[in-house]
């Protein structure tokens, strides 16, 4: 039998958050990741909504979560990551400010990208600083996880393999300062 390391502590006395489970439910902590990375517990009506009344035991690992967190995560390339566990593409230039005032408010402190315009990567905060047309191809190699750019940019090559998944509403102004 294979034994827990022993940064992972399994918690027996959490209380059921979905109601299918009837019995003990668990979680598994890791302190090197900070979080839960599986919880999974018993259930002894769940398959007998569908015609199959037994039991079980199921249980779901975060792998997403491992991948972002873990040495094993950022094996796939030793890229910087925020505490997020995050590499962000942001754009030089007119959206530069907007950009960085909006990492600033999900608690990504910027004052060195902002004090420094010759730097490009910025390890500690999982930043890497380039020209607008570039972030795309970032996320689309895996450089970065996400990233920020003009809707030009993406309307350019609508055959990229990425999603826009916010519109930040960050407009340069007519004399090229970002909004």
């Amino acid at each position: 039998m294979t034994t827990l390391p022993r940064r992972m502590i399994p918690d027996l006395g959490r209380f059921p958050r979905m109601g299918y489970y009837s019995g003990a439910v668990f979680e598994v902590y890791d302190a090197a990741v900070g979080e839960p990375i599986a919880s999974g517990g018993y259930y002894a009506d769940l398959l007998g909504r569908f015609g199959m009344p037994v039991g079980g035991v199921g249980f779901a690992i975060d792998v997403d979560l491992l991948a972002r967190r873990t040495s094993w995560g950022r094996a796939r390339g030793n890229r910087p990551m925020n505490r997020f566990g995050l590499t962000i593409a942001v754009p030089r230039g007119a959206l530069l400010s907007g950009s960085l005032d909006a990492l600033d408010r999900a608690a990504i402190d910027t004052s060195e990208v902002r004090t420094n315009d010759r730097k490009l990567l910025f390890a500690d905060i999982g930043v890497v600083t380039m020209r607008p047309s570039d972030v795309p191809t970032y996320v689309e190699a895996g450089a970065a996880d996400i990233g920020i750019t003009g809707k030009d940019v993406l309307m350019e090559h609508p055959e990229r393999q990425i999603f826009e998944l916010a519109d930040l509403m960050l407009r340069p102004l007519r004399d090229g300062r970002g909004v």
